[in-house]
């Protein structure tokens, strides 16, 4: 429906809005996907969004202005009295219960125009066909009329019982159709209802039952609208709808002219042949109403504008919640355990003690003090993730623990920090505290408890710190995380090499790929070529290995927060599902959290605690590396601010 000037309303058929936003929205969206396809950066979507939106509302706008010249719609004859707002929520009279509405205000500008732009005296208020709110219309203008202090007589003559006589309490019998028969007077006829404080309105209700429109076909309802239009400046008739009902008939024989109630869902060919049809039975239009508008009529200008702005955010929005599915769906496609320190702990000690070859060997009294757990720090200060690399994944049984460090993030705000715990590091067996043996075998697990348990066990023993979160990765797993981020730079001074670990790298610095970088990680017997010998590079220990692993791990998860995009991130978690495996507890808002927390940090930004050790050969003939002091020394000189427990 547009306005084309101030007297004139079309109505359009509203497929050509469907047909022209449906296409307008399908271009758009196929060119956004198109373009993302090519360029997922923020930046890049917000710039696509927009191209895609102009190209929409582009093709939009030649759809509207070629269907306008195919199709012209149906134009509303007479002069238009305004447009109504929405009411719905105010009841059938917003004119009596709400006075300061837009809507009283719209109806009381109806009433004036319709006194200023009509020369008729007997107006039929009538819509094509039901549900557009002619008798609501009726009923409000002729209110507002009346408190205007215009004398205006209201008559019912819809004879189905839709119109006016059900509003006023007082019945619809005696009323028009009685009149009309002579069964009644007028005086007994009309009712009288209080519209302001001293504003009457005289109403004529229906009557008795007419369906078939005999009682207004007679002399004596000529003679009714005569004598009552004497006494009144206009006189409203709520008429039945034109298209359903032949009553009408009738009444148009005395009425002056039709007050067309349209809407914005009227269909132009029913408001055509409503027209047609008022013209042949001698009532024509002469003005309408649009009724219950949900909005001001807009200019084209207006309505590309909000299509724009529409389309905008519908393909912005599209576009984030897609992202958001595609990263869930990828999230959940990684691997998951469940890690429960304390759970664990209770199924630790109602389980067998664990006495198999894998328990270790019996703490000697010259290291138990060394064994001993360490003071608990209040789980609250940090937050803390175990990541793990191993050989293996962590379901497969045997599987042992080649890379293991604690991430440490304080929620004061204190630097990160670090802490690796050689794999040779020998701690008691969780499963079996009178044995001890290396940390890396406890991700075998014992008994019913899972190796990731378990190792988080012996990580909470050693430390006193509470392990709130678990990362495994296996070494082809790590690779892969190396050749996606775009490799590790490694710089040496000399060729190096270990014919064991596989490696083999230049002089200088190497951007090395996933072979490379595991081989530099794991490398134990490092050699260095100078002067054209092969020598051992001096300080390669178990020690160098956790700093190496440290500066990799960092780097990798550093990279992987570096992502440019929410497309790439979940690019990344998909190609990466198999790589890694989680606890239950770290669901995609942690993962979020914690690349946002990693996000621009180098590892000069993390705090790196050493565990002190020295090399011990137990009673078997096994070289280890026991700790020389307690862990909280090692803690306390980081964070003096930690809550240990005395």
């Amino acid at each position: 429906m547009a306005t084309a000037a101030t007297d004139t309303t079309i109505i359009r058929p509203r497929w050509h809005a469907w047909v022209a936003n449906g296409l307008a929205v399908v271009s758009g969206t196929v060119l956004f996907a198109w373009l993302l396809s090519r360029n997922s950066s923020p930046l890049a979507a917000l710039a696509s969004a927009l191209g895609a939106t102009v190209v929409a509302v582009a093709l939009w706008a030649v759809l509207w202005k070629l269907f306008g010249t195919l199709s012209s719609g149906t134009t509303v004859r007479g002069v238009n009295l305004g447009r109504i707002p929405d009411f719905k929520d105010l009841g059938p009279a917003p004119t009596l219960v709400s006075p300061q509405s837009t809507a009283t205000a719209a109806f009381e500008e109806a009433a004036k125009r319709l006194e200023a732009h009509t020369n008729g005296q007997i107006l039929l208020f009538a819509a094509p066909v039901a549900g557009t709110g002619a008798t609501s219309t009726a009923m409000n203008v002729s209110i507002a009329a009346s408190r205007a202090g215009r004398r205006i007589l209201l008559i019912d003559g819809d004879g189905s019982g839709a119109g006016v006589s059900r509003f006023g309490g007082s019945g619809s019998v005696p009323g028009l159709t009685d009149l009309a028969r002579g069964t009644a007077t007028l005086q007994e006829a009309a009712r009288l209802w209080r519209v302001g404080q001293s504003s009457r309105l005289p109403v004529i209700p229906a009557g008795s039952p007419d369906h078939a429109g005999a009682a207004l076909q007679t002399v004596t309802i000529a003679d009714v609208f005569d004598r009552v239009s004497e006494r009144a400046d206009f006189v409203v008739v709520d008429a039945a709808p034109i298209l359903s009902d032949p009553a009408i008939t009738g009444l148009a024989a005395h009425a002056d002219g039709t007050i067309l109630v349209v809407n914005e869902r009227s269909s132009p060919a029913k408001v055509r042949q409503a027209q047609e049809q008022m013209d042949r039975i001698g009532a024509p239009v002469v003005g309408h109403v649009v009724n219950r508008s949900k909005r001001k009529e807009r200019t084209f200008i207006g309505r590309a504008l909000s299509r724009f702005a529409v389309m905008l955010l519908v393909l912005i929005g599209t576009f984030a919640l897609w992202t958001g599915w595609q990263l869930f769906a990828s999230w959940n496609s990684l691997d998951q355990v469940a890690i429960d320190t304390a759970a664990a702990r209770d199924r630790v000690a109602s389980q067998a003690v664990d006495t198999g070859g894998e328990s270790g060997e019996t703490v000697t009294a010259d290291i138990a003090v060394s064994l001993a757990p360490a003071a608990n720090v209040d789980g609250e200060y940090f937050e803390t993730y175990l990541v793990v690399g191993s050989d293996e994944r962590a379901e497969l049984g045997g599987s042992r623990a080649d890379v293991i460090v604690i991430l440490l993030l304080p929620r004061d705000g204190s630097p990160p920090g670090l802490v690796s715990l050689p794999r040779d590091l020998y701690l008691t067996n969780p499963c079996n505290p009178e044995r001890a043996r290396r940390i890396n075998a406890n991700l075998a697990g014992c008994g019913d408890v899972e190796g990731p348990d378990v190792l988080a066990l012996a990580a909470e023993d050693f430390t006193g710190l509470k392990i709130n979160h678990f990362v495994l990765f296996d070494f082809e797993g790590f690779k892969a995380i190396i050749d996606r981020v775009g490799g590790y730079e490694i710089c040496v001074d000399f060729p190096v090499r270990d014919r064991q670990a596989e490696l083999a790298l230049d002089a200088g610095c190497t951007i090395a790929d996933g072979d490379q970088t595991l081989a530099w990680v794991r490398s134990r017997n490092t050699q260095e070529l100078v002067d054209g010998t092969w020598r051992t590079l001096e300080g390669v220990n178990d020690l160098t290995r956790n700093l190496r692993q440290q500066n990799v791990i960092l780097d990798m998860f550093g990279k992987m927060s570096q992502f440019r995009s929410p497309t790439e991130l979940t690019a990344l978690v998909a190609e990466l599902s198999d790589a890694f495996v989680l606890d239950q507890g770290i669901g995609i808002n942690n993962a979020v959290d914690l690349a946002w927390s990693l996000r621009g940090k180098s590892s000069d930004d993390f705090v790196r605690l050493e565990v002190p050790v020295e090399f011990y050969v137990t009673s078997a003939g096994a070289q280890v590396l026991l700790p020389t002091e307690p862990f909280e020394e090692t803690l306390l000189a980081t964070y003096p601010d930690a809550p240990v427990a005395s």
